[in-house]
């Protein structure tokens, strides 16, 4: 699967520049959709958005207003994970004229983790209602019918 998303899309959404290299953001951007972001989708959902564009009006609009972002939050999470030893204030929007620390590192990954739990529970309140889960089951297996306490069989 290709990345649906681009160094590009993390502007207007994280406070990075685009001028982090490409290299050092795709591997993350893939992760972010293989592993936090590919369980949320349901089957149907996942192959839609494996289509290649123009997508039908209604994903378009459930991809722009809340799939995307969620997706961008977690690949810059795990774009500060591993590479935040790389980020400079050229690379990353800060005010001090000095590289990143580790404690600004931190705030950033809380602060993107704490976004992302914001969003989550209305992209999925989205996909829900664009794509209606189904169940394949009528319940749980039924349990069987005690006179409750201890019970013992014969050896």
């Amino acid at each position: 699967m290709t990345n649906l998303i681009t160094l590009a899309d993390f502007k207007g959404v994280v406070p990075f520049s685009t001028n982090i290299g490409e290299h050092l953001v795709a591997p993350h951007i893939a992760d972010a959709q293989e592993i936090d972001f590919g369980p949320l989708l349901p089957a149907a959902l996942s192959t839609d958005l494996a289509q290649v564009r123009p997508w039908p009006a209604a994903l378009e609009t459930l991809w722009t207003d809340h799939l995307k972002r969620l997706l961008v939050l977690a690949a810059a999470r795990r774009l500060l994970l591993w590479h935040g030893l790389h980020i400079t204030p050229s690379g990353a929007e800060s005010t001090a004229a000095q590289p990143i620390t580790d404690t600004q590192r931190t705030q950033l990954r809380a602060d993107l983790a704490a976004k992302s739990t914001h969003y989550q529970p209305l992209a999925l309140a989205a996909i829900h209602a664009a794509y209606p889960p189904t169940s394949t089951t009528c319940g749980g297996p039924r349990r069987r019918r005690t006179n409750g306490g201890l019970t013992s069989a014969a050896l």
